[in-house]
């Protein structure tokens, strides 16, 4: 158990890095910073805007290429702008994230492996 702790521990560790290095590129553009940024593990999503503003992401993105990493980021951080997906959500996504796409596509053929991997890693 501890060595599983210590695993998450340096996973969550390494995503909060990444989140130091790409937060100040977005944050000067947005209405408001997020509440609060948390990980977790998700069954089904890689990201989500709680009400209150805090932005929830999949541990496994710490296991996933830094561009798709990064594009999550960028999209949660959108809805602050558009809480939906319409016309306009997708057009800020494009202002901050040009190959969105692609890092969507890499999700849908890499997303469940990548899921397995972190549940695999951390399993008991």
């Amino acid at each position: 158990a501890a060595l599983r702790r210590a695993l998450r521990d340096f996973y969550e560790g390494e995503a909060r890095a990444d989140l130091g290095r790409w937060l100040p590129r977005y944050l000067p553009s947005l209405p408001r910073p997020p509440r609060r940024l948390v990980f977790k593990i998700m069954t089904s999503q890689w990201g989500s805007l709680a009400p209150d503003g805090s932005v929830a992401l999949d541990l496994s993105l710490v296991l996933a290429r830094p561009d798709a990493f990064e594009y999550v980021l960028v999209h949660e951080l959108c809805h602050l702008i558009h809480p939906d997906h319409s016309r306009r959500f997708w057009r800020e996504v494009e202002t901050r994230c040009p190959g969105w796409r692609d890092e969507r596509d890499y999700f849908r053929a890499e997303g469940r492996r990548l899921k397995a991997s972190l549940r695999a890693l951390l399993a008991a």
